[in-house]
């Protein structure tokens, strides 16, 4: 019960004070990376968002409220250094939210050499996001465009590629002028091995440069005050700035408790709360203070907090239900959230239960994006699609299994569910 009480004052004080100060941090996502063998062909035709390669990182994030967030991508790897600026772009939900170039910086530690990435950091603008859980991803856009020529890879660069390295800018590899002939060996030995490590980083330049992780900080330029949306749905009598009536408070909590309780709320059941706003008023605070004290309690109230149905007294197989608890059985069911203001228009009608007026909203709450909780929340569990979030294959056996696998997995399924609910299609063969 503590608990409740709890999240209760902080969502009444969000909704009329709004969120408050919340202190920006800064965190760090990776995830398991899989890295392909280097190999000498670049692919002409490849999947140019990035997202599919194994260049990038996706994670899953909850954001603590609304508010803009500062991207960076800390990249790994190598990059050639006649190689075209990189461009990278950062996804939330599957889409795409900023595209930047990125000039790497630095030099080649020997001729010839690439430039290393490691430490490297490209910094987004701030982009706004909402509260809750989203997939967040990081990529190299174009990855195999812009390389230098030699490489072989579309779209090359036209930077001028450096000249080979010469023996001479590696006199660790050459013997001392009297070696014996043992010596003499183990520099041959050296030679060779120098010589297969620059062929392996030369194959492997065209998929070195990545994303290791993505810094996530905020959220910023949070409003000080509740938002416009939040006050024009509580504040149903009009005044939105202040200078209430004496009939503001009954209202105000008439239209809450309605929505609240998901039914029509009578004058004694509205009675104890106008008694909560009246005894903060006398005893000084704001009319405001004393309507968060009244939404705070509405929110740990058992007809919030339950969807209590009033069974019929006789013992029955089977009785009629009214049309508010229809609607609540609906939304909740289709939404996992409680009746809009038509399904609660509809009930006070008392046409929800009419079958063509039934049909209908079906098909209204169906093509609404709510509709998405019937597929995360339902076939979630009923197809276990949870499990993937606590699945972790044996990556000796299943090398290509990463993140955004797992996430795509998931989300495939789902959008055939959500396509199948909407088409209003068989799941039996």
């Amino acid at each position: 019960m503590e608990k409740y009480l709890t999240a209760a004052e902080r969502v009444a004080r969000d909704a009329v004070f709004g969120p408050g100060k919340v202190k920006a941090a800064l965190v760090e996502l990776k995830t398991a990376r899989r890295d392909p063998p280097p190999t000498p062909i670049v692919p002409k035709d490849y999947d140019r968002t990035g997202l599919t390669l194994p260049s990038a990182v996706h994670a899953t994030y909850r954001f603590p409220v609304d508010g803009k967030y500062l991207f960076q991508a800390v990249l790994t790897g190598l990059r050639p250094i006649s190689a075209d600026p990189m461009h990278l772009a950062v996804w939330v939900d599957g889409v795409k939210a900023q595209e930047i170039e990125y000039k790497v910086a630095g030099s080649a530690s020997f001729p010839g050499a690439p430039v290393e990435l490691y430490g490297q950091t490209a910094v987004f603008s701030k982009l706004p996001v909402t509260a809750g859980d989203h997939w967040v991803a990081c990529t190299v856009v174009g990855q195999f465009d812009g390389l230098p020529p030699s490489l072989g890879g579309p779209n090359p660069s036209k930077l001028p590629e450096p000249p080979a390295p010469n023996r001479r800018s590696f006199r660790f590899l050459d013997p001392p002028k009297d070696a014996t002939p043992k010596q003499l060996a183990e520099f041959k030995e050296r030679q060779a091995k120098f010589a297969e490590f620059q062929a392996q980083q030369r194959k492997g330049l065209a998929t070195a440069s990545k994303v290791g992780a993505i810094q996530i900080g905020g959220p910023y330029d949070l409003s000080a005050s509740a938002s416009a949306y939040s006050r024009s749905l509580i504040y149903t009598c009009g005044h939105l700035n202040g200078h209430h009536r004496s009939d503001c408070a009954r209202k105000i909590l008439a239209s809450l408790a309605r929505r609240a309780f998901r039914r029509p709320v009578s004058s004694q059941e509205l009675a104890p709360y106008l008694r909560l706003v009246a005894m903060a008023r006398k005893q000084g605070d704001s009319f405001d203070e004393g309507l968060c004290v009244a939404v705070q309690a509405l929110l740990v109230s058992p007809h919030f907090l339950f969807r209590i149905e009033h069974d019929v007294t006789t013992i029955a197989d089977s009785h009629h239900i009214d049309d508010f608890e229809l609607a609540s059985r609906l939304s909740y069911f289709l939404w996992s959230s409680m009746p809009d203001e038509e399904l609660l228009r509809r009930a006070d009608t008392h046409s929800l239960s009419r079958p063509a007026v039934l049909k209908a909203e079906v098909e209204r709450m169906l093509r609404d994006p709510r509709a998405t909780a019937l597929v995360e929340n339902f076939a979630g569990q009923w197809l276990e699609l949870r499990k993937l979030e606590s699945v972790k294959p044996d990556s000796s056996k299943f090398a290509n299994y990463d993140e955004y696998l797992r996430l795509s997995m998931r989300r495939e399924t789902e959008l055939f569910f959500r396509d199948h609910a909407a088409r209003n299609r068989t799941v039996l063969p």
